[in-house]
C-alpha cells in the first residue's frame, strides 16, 4: 500500500516543475529550447513519480501509464512546432491508446461507449465546418481514441468505484475539455487567455492519470 506521504513527496517536483511554468509569463515567449523544458518538464517529473512509485505496487499497469506520459511528453515538445500539429496530435493519440490498454477492454460495457462516443460525434460535428479538409480524418480518428481512453475509464471505475479510479475517470474528460477547447481556438476562432485554461486542464489530465498507479492493486 503506497503511503500518502510518500505520494506527496515525490509528487512535489511535478508541483514545483508546474509553478515554474506559469510562473515565468508569457512561457510562448521564450526562446524555443526554454519552452521546450518549461512544458515537459511537468510530465517528466510525472515519469518520476510513476517510476519511483507505481511500480512499488505492480509492473505491467506502471509500465503503460509510463509509456502513456513518454509519448504525451513527445507530443508536448512537437506541439511547439506550428507546421507539425497533426503528428503531436498523432503521438496523443497513441498515448491516449496506451492508457485505454492499461485501463483494460473487459467489460466492455457498449451502451456506455455509445453514450461517450455519441458526445464525441457532437463535438465534432460543431468543429466540422470549420476543419481544414486535411484535419478532418486525422480529428475523427483523435477523438476515436481519447473518447476510448474516456470510455475504459469509465467502465473501469463502474466495475470497482474507488476515489482513485473517479480521479483517473475525471482526468481523461479533463482531457477532452482541453483538447476541445484546443480545437475550437486553432480552427475556430481564437479564445482569450486560451493557454491560461488549457495547460492547467491538461497538466491535472495527466496527474489524474499517473495517479491511477497508487492502486493497490490493479
Amino acid at each position: 500500500m503506497v503511503r500518502f506521504d510518500d505520494v506527496a513527496v515525490h509528487l512535489l517536483p511535478f508541483f514545483i516543475s508546474v509553478s515554474i511554468y506559469f510562473g515565468i509569463s508569457p512561457p510562448n515567449d521564450q526562446p524555443l529550447l526554454s519552452s521546450l523544458l518549461l512544458k515537459c518538464s511537468p510530465i517528466v517529473c510525472l515519469m518520476y513519480f510513476v517510476e519511483t512509485v507505481g511500480f512499488k505496487n505492480g509492473f505491467f499497469y506502471p509500465r503503460k501509464i509510463l509509456a502513456g506520459l513518454v509519448m504525451g511528453c513527445i507530443g508536448d515538445a512537437v506541439i511547439l512546432w506550428q507546421d507539425l500539429f497533426a503528428p503531436a496530435m498523432l503521438t496523443f493519440g497513441v498515448g491516449h491508446f496506451i492508457y485505454s490498454l492499461a485501463f483494460g477492454f473487459l467489460p466492455l460495457n457498449l451502451g456506455l461507449g455509445s453514450f461517450i462516443y455519441s458526445v464525441a460525434v457532437l463535438q465534432m460535428l460543431y468543429l466540422l465546418p470549420s476543419l481544414p479538409a486535411v484535419y478532418i480524418i486525422p480529428m475523427s480518428l483523435y477523438g476515436i481514441l481519447i473518447c476510448t481512453c474516456v470510455w475504459r475509464a469509465a467502465v473501469r471505475l463502474n466495475v470497482n468505484p474507488t476515489v482513485i479510479r473517479l480521479i483517473t475517470f475525471i482526468g481523461t474528460v479533463l482531457f477532452v475539455i482541453s483538447d476541445f477547447t484546443i480545437a475550437v481556438d486553432k480552427f475556430m476562432f481564437p479564445l482569450p487567455y486560451a493557454q491560461i485554461f488549457i495547460m492547467p486542464t491538461y497538466y491535472l489530465a495527466q496527474l489524474a492519470i499517473a495517479l491511477s498507479v497508487t492502486e493497490p492493486t490493479y
